[in-house]
């Protein structure tokens, strides 16, 4: 009996070694991602109806106890359980009737006696759980929890009987030559269960126990030895009220309450919210539909990063159907953007006055570019790892050409952008040639001096669009106003050869 115990109990110790180091591998190489939440401990209180199954009448008894349970992984489980109870009987039949066992009483001419008995049953044991329902995945919660369980346990039992025939015998415990019942002895345990969640962190279980101990006390639980029957079997019918001990809140329910698929379902569910990405383009102005306030552009005309055509003097009449581009904000317009008569005012802005404002400015004094500091410039755009004017922003190319031939006073910032579809030293090179090529199409196609650019790059950053990958509109070249103090940026390293490549998994 000892060689079994300590076989048993080692394997259980090598199957919970086993199964932590199993974890904790497969959590090493999700390399530091951890798809399995950390999980609490459940503690539980339990009580019900504790009776010997032999071979005498059996009237009902009591017993309860208490258990810790930590949970291996979704399925499994192991689970401390203590026990106290107490089982009686006797040898008088459910009907009154006398069944006349002869007890183990000092009883040398084995005299027939009636007597009663009361086994008390203390034990304490390790068990393996396993969840039967904690496969189907197809509801994040659980709700019930159905279960079976096998153990061992260490048990002391002593069995009282007591003489209702008049004799007066009584024996606080069954003594056995060589050895006393209340010695220590082995058990097995099993049984099923059944958990109704209350709460995530209280549960209510139903479970029904059945135990066998080995030796010589395996026949004697009702204080008799029927030798042509099997050993007693306890019987244990008991309600448990569980409760999580998650660290108030920082820990998950058991494992045996979660779904093994809630982390992919909830990903899952989160990436089907996100909106899809369309690159679409529908008035072909350089923003997609997405971030376009005005998907009704028409051809050629100037929008700013919302896609809403420009509006230079802010009074509701965009540029391309504006009559007076330079009204103050404080002038009545009619729907053609031109001042309305009476209603002129001091902050007024005659186009004698733009006029006179630009020549009081030198071409290369840029401290006058503040004037034109509002003014929106159209944006170009590129294809993926390109740094090529596509043709059809060759009207924007245009139209700033003209800005600049007719405000020879200003300078303007050509800056590049990319989107994130390569590494950072690879897409600074790449924007520093993109506002470079806008550049050379202006100054070779319309003429314009080259000193009249600043040239900046941007890289990757300032996106337009917040996203990881390719967007076309984060590839571009946007032109701004020069003001005091901008400057044209140093090229990077690598700008100069016709052939790069970023480092090492940056990509290229």
């Amino acid at each position: 009996m000892k060689n079994f115990l300590s076989q048993l109990f080692t394997l259980i110790f090598i199957l919970v070694t086993y199964t932590g180091f199993a974890q904790n591998e497969s959590v090493a190489s999700l390399s530091g991602v951890q798809a399995t939440p950390k999980d609490g401990t459940e503690f539980g209180i339990h009580g019900g109806y504790f009776f010997s199954q032999g071979d005498l009448a059996v009237n009902p008894g009591f017993g309860g106890g208490l258990h810790f349970r930590k949970a291996l992984d979704y399925v499994f489980s192991i689970r401390l359980d203590g026990f106290y109870g107490q089982a009686n009987g006797s040898t008088i039949d459910k009907d009154g009737n006398s069944i006349g066992h002869t007890a183990i009483f000092d009883n040398p001419n084995n005299v027939a006696r009636i007597y009663s008995y009361e086994t008390t049953y203390l034990s304490g044991g390790i068990q393996g759980v396993m969840s039967l329902n904690n496969l189907r995945w197809d509801s994040g919660l659980r709700k019930v929890n159905t279960y079976f369980f096998v153990g061992a346990s260490a048990t002391q039992i002593t069995t009282a009987l007591t003489a209702v025939d008049g004799s007066g015998l009584t024996a606080e415990d069954i003594y056995l030559s060589g050895r006393k019942t209340g010695n220590v002895v082995g058990a097995v345990d099993g049984g099923i269960g059944m958990g109704f969640k209350l709460s995530p962190k209280v549960n209510l279980g139903l479970e029904y126990k059945v135990s066998t101990v080995f030796g010589k006390r395996s026949d004697l639980l009702d204080g008799f030895n029927d030798e042509s029957k099997m050993r007693d079997i306890a019987n244990y019918a008991n309600v448990r009220l569980n409760f999580n001990l998650t660290k108030k809140g920082k820990l998950s329910e058991p494992l045996y309450w979660v779904n093994p698929m809630e982390v992919i379902i909830d990903d899952v569910a989160a990436l089907k919210k996100r909106p899809e990405l369309d690159l679409t383009d529908s008035d072909d102005d350089g923003v997609i539909d997405m971030i376009d306030q005005d998907n009704e552009t028409p051809e050629g005309v100037t929008v700013d990063a919302k896609g809403v055509p420009v509006d230079s003097d802010s009074d509701g009449v965009p540029d391309y159907k504006d009559g007076e581009r330079f009204s103050g904000s404080n002038v009545a317009v009619n729907g053609e953007g031109v001042s309305e008569q009476g209603m002129r005012s001091d902050d007024f802005i005659t186009r004698d006055e733009v006029t006179e404002m630009i020549s009081n400015n030198t071409v290369n004094n840029n401290a006058g570019a503040s004037n034109f500091s509002g003014w929106f410039l159209p944006s170009i755009n590129f294809g993926d790892d390109s740094y090529k004017v596509r043709s059809l922003d060759y009207s924007k190319l245009a139209s700033i050409a003209t800005v600049l031939n007719k405000n020879s006073s200003i300078k303007v910032v050509v800056k590049g952008y990319t989107d994130k579809t390569a590494g950072p030293a690879y897409n600074e090179v790449l924007s520093y040639k993109r506002a470079n090529a806008a550049i050379d199409h202006i100054v070779e196609k319309y003429k314009i001096d080259r000193s009249r650019f600043l040239l900046q790059y941007g890289g990757e950053d300032e996106a337009l669009v917040p996203v990881e990958g390719s967007s076309i509109a984060n590839r571009r070249v946007t032109f701004t106003v020069a003001e005091a103090g901008d400057s044209e940026m140093a090229a990077p390293s690598g700008a100069g050869s016709s052939s790069y490549k970023g480092k090492k998994g940056e990509g290229y």
